[in-house]
């Protein structure tokens, strides 16, 4: 049975560390890689488009805001180009975590649709409007603020930027960790497109396509699309619906007019819809099930079906489901004057989200622990970016605006029959949260080539950050001393308005020592603006935390070997993280589900990032990736050391309630556990190979792509890991000409599992092994 939204039907330690390195130098002596991670291939020079090559071809970034040739960009980027999404079957930016060093993407608990992206330690957990993410996501270089949905299924893409390390100079706001830049191709100048269908695993159906049609020789217009569906790979065992089911659409719509010499002007406007779920689910004997009682069709039983309403609201009608509409426009108009080059670049957003979400376990009707959600969220931001070059400096300068507004109807029930009995719902609080952020920055970094060898790079940005927060309680019968109201969290003495202004600057020196070998050396400042713990069901408790700030020390080299045929670039890397924002969810004394986000202490990273990638024969291309790191949380706030002596003093008495123990950062022996999703070792080696059959224009193509992580934390007080694990993915196709493809892979091949997160006391379990087969023509 198709999964439906509510009532509307919806379109290891040494071993390990030993077998990922021992797997690194058998991929190192094959002497034959081709990297995954390099940042934008102009779409003319990928390696599809020049096969016959044997040689690497020169890759251009734009990991600086222009741009730039590989191996001359002392940042460490990484890219896959439309080939290297399907050659790995990356199908959402959900999968593009498998093949980034030291990064750790899964889907939100929860949501399918918003995805938690931790580089080098740093990420985030929460999708409420009050905490914005670490590690930015962007589309065509326009922010997107929203966690909630950022598991972007792709209608046309070019490629996918991920830079690693604070960005805080150049890519915009928050970008502690790192950012995701993903771009869809442009307009094309010739009447083409293709069209592609599929199915697979759990009854899927997907399909996309895309028209390229030129209306005269300035101006041209693209039209794309996507679709996918499938029935759920979770069987409700109570209810007997299908869960964790994929449902979503998109169509876009994209225009470039060259209006004259060296001014043109893209345009692009898309409507996109995901029902993601990210349930929790359990194994039983290969067949993953729950034993939740809330439906997803609330006109057979769901959170206000029965009785007076619980809620205020459209909410109280809804059943178990995820609905997020999304509707964005992108706009860049450049003008290029001489040697410089100016982007106006304006994007506006505007997202709902619908939700009830039971978290809990247990066949009870309202669920065991719901929260609902009823959201609307706009953004405007606007850019305007000069760049250029004067004699010997290079440079890139602008000016940032954005303009945020959040509105979040919100609920949370739990129920006291958790463990069975009678059903007892309790409403733990009904209310609606509105957020605002206006956040206005300026810009400018220079590339000073001091001799043609010694380049000096040297930037910094002010950032001017404004956030509003209110609470409305829609229980009117609530005593008003009990409300979680704006009037009750002043009263209190909590801050409803807060203010960042800070600069963040970047360093960096370049060497090219000949054209095969540049090595470099950076610092970087980025910061991540504060919020308010904003699921807190009493005033007391909507507490403010502050503004996390990094500094990140980075040395590498960038290298071509063997003629350009093997690029061998690597970067060591130091952070220290001061005011980490830690989001931590526990079992209250009560039972419930309780939320917390506070700066818990700062945190220490330390490791390196290699990537080397070769073309040693015609057709054949291989990749390694290798990613070590060594966090630690640091600087414990006084709060937190109060807190371990309480639980260690619980220990001591051997106290049967430990109240104190499992929260935050404390783990059950009341010590300070290590920091969450920072395996201390991640590898993804890789080959993919192309040969003629000795059919008339008829070639097969294979792949092969492995992803190998260590263990590391998955709840934040060490509650739950993620055992050490290795993801296989292949596929095989066969090519005829330019015109079509036929292909069968599969993701997650041996059907590997193990823990991706933990809440509620019940660990969630990572996707299942999928297959599909896809058609794929393109006609002109």
């Amino acid at each position: 049975m198709r999964t439906q939204f509510m009532t509307l039907p919806t379109p290891a330690k040494r071993r390990a560390s030993f077998l990922a390195v021992a797997l690194a130098l058998t991929a190192l002596q094959t002497a034959t890689y081709h990297t995954a991670t390099f940042a934008q291939a102009k779409a003319e020079e990928t390696t599809e488009a020049k096969g016959n090559e044997t040689k690497l071809e020169k890759i251009t970034v734009t990991a600086q805001r222009r741009e730039q040739e590989l191996q001359s960009v002392p940042i460490p980027v990484s890219t896959f180009t439309a080939r290297d999404l399907e050659l790995r079957n990356i199908t959402n930016t959900l999968k593009v975590g498998e093949f980034i060093p030291n990064m750790v993407a899964q889907n939100n608990t929860g949501l399918g649709t918003a995805n938690v992206y931790f580089i080098r330690a740093l990420g985030n957990t929460e999708s409420i409007a009050t905490f914005d993410p670490p590690v930015g996501t962007y589309v065509n270089d326009i922010y997107v603020s929203r966690q909630n949905a950022n598991n972007f299924s792709f209608f046309d893409v070019e490629r996918i930027e991920v830079l690693r390390g604070p960005q805080g100079t150049l890519f915009g706001r928050n970008t502690t960790g790192g950012a995701m830049n993903v771009i869809l191709r442009k307009p094309g100048k010739a009447q083409q497109g293709y069209i592609e269908v599929g199915g697979g695993s759990f009854g899927s159906k997907t399909s996309r396509g895309s028209v390229d049609v030129p209306f005269s020789d300035s101006f041209f217009t693209k039209f794309s699309y996507y679709y996918v569906n499938d029935r759920g790979y979770v069987r409700n065992v109570t209810t007997g619906q299908r869960l964790n089911d994929q449902d979503s659409q998109g169509y876009r719509g994209a225009f470039l007019w060259r209006m004259q010499d060296g001014l043109s002007w893209n345009l692009a406007a898309d409507v996109t819809e995901d029902n993601g779920l990210s349930l929790y689910n359990a194994d039983d004997n290969g067949t993953r099930i729950s034993k939740s009682g809330l439906r997803n069709d609330a006109s057979a039983g769901g959170v206000g079906a029965t009785g007076a309403p619980r809620f205020s609201g459209e909410k109280n009608n809804y059943g178990q489901g995820n609905r997020v509409k999304s509707k964005s426009v992108s706009s860049t108009v450049n003008y290029l004057w001489g040697d410089t080059s100016i982007d106006f670049i304006t994007g506006w957003r505007d997202m709902t989200q619908k939700f009830a979400i039971d978290f809990g376990n247990t066949p009870v009707s309202t669920g065991g622990f719901t929260i609902l959600n009823d959201g609307r969220h706009k953004q405007f931001t606007q850019e305007v970016k000069a760049a250029g070059d004067i004699g010997q400096l290079s440079y890139v300068a602008g000016a940032f605006y954005m303009d945020e507004k959040n509105n979040t109807d919100l609920g949370d029930l739990f129920n006291l029959a958790f463990s069975g009995g009678a059903n007892v719902p309790l409403v733990l609080a009904d209310r609606v949260l509105n957020n605002t952020t206006k956040s206005k920055a300026v810009y400018a970094q220079g590339d000073f080539k001091i001799t043609p060898q010694f380049t000096a790079t040297l930037g910094v940005r002010y950032t001017d950050d404004k956030k509003e927060v209110g609470f409305v309680d829609n229980r009117a019968a609530a005593a008003p001393a009990a409300q979680l109201t704006t009037a009750n969290m002043q009263a209190a003495g909590i801050p409803t308005t807060l203010s960042t202004k800070l600069a963040t600057p970047r360093a960096a020196i370049a060497y090219q020592s000949n054209p095969d070998l540049m090595l470099f050396a950076s610092a970087t400042r980025g910061f991540k603006s504060g919020g308010w713990n904003a699921r807190g069901t009493s005033a007391a408790v909507l507490t403010p935390f502050g503004i996390e700030k990094v500094w990140s020390y980075e040395a590498g080299w960038r290298m071509s070997l063997a003629n350009n045929t093997v690029r061998f670039n690597g970067t060591l890397f130091r952070s220290d993280v001061k005011d980490l924002q830690t989001s931590s969810a526990f079992i209250s004394p009560t039972g419930a589900v309780s939320f917390i986000i506070q700066n818990f202490a700062g945190l220490k990273n330390q490791g390196i990032e290699l990537e080397l990638n070769a073309q040693p024969m015609r057709g054949l291309n291989t990749y390694v990736n290798v990613g070590l790191q060594d966090a630690k949380y640091v600087d414990i706030a006084p709060a937190i050391s109060n807190q371990q002596a309480e639980c260690r003093a619980s220990i001591a008495a051997n106290a049967t309630a430990r109240p104190r123990c499992l929260q935050g950062i404390v783990n059950a022996a009341g010590e300070i556990s290590t920091p969450v999703r920072a395996p201390k070792v991640s590898i993804s080696p890789g080959v993919s190979y192309t040969m003629p059959t000795g059919w008339s224009n008829v070639r097969v193509t294979g792949a092969l792509n492995l992803s190998y992580q260590g263990r590391a934390v998955a709840g934040t007080a060490e509650n739950a890991f993620s055992e050490a694990h290795t993801v296989v993915n292949a596929s095989i196709g066969l090519l005829g000409g330019d015109v079509w493809k036929l292909t069968a892979d599969c993701s997650n091949c041996s059907d590997k599992k193990w823990f991706t997160a933990s809440l509620a006391g019940l660990n969630y379990l990572n996707d299942p092994r999928r297959y599909s087969m896809k058609l794929h023509y393109t006609f002109k």
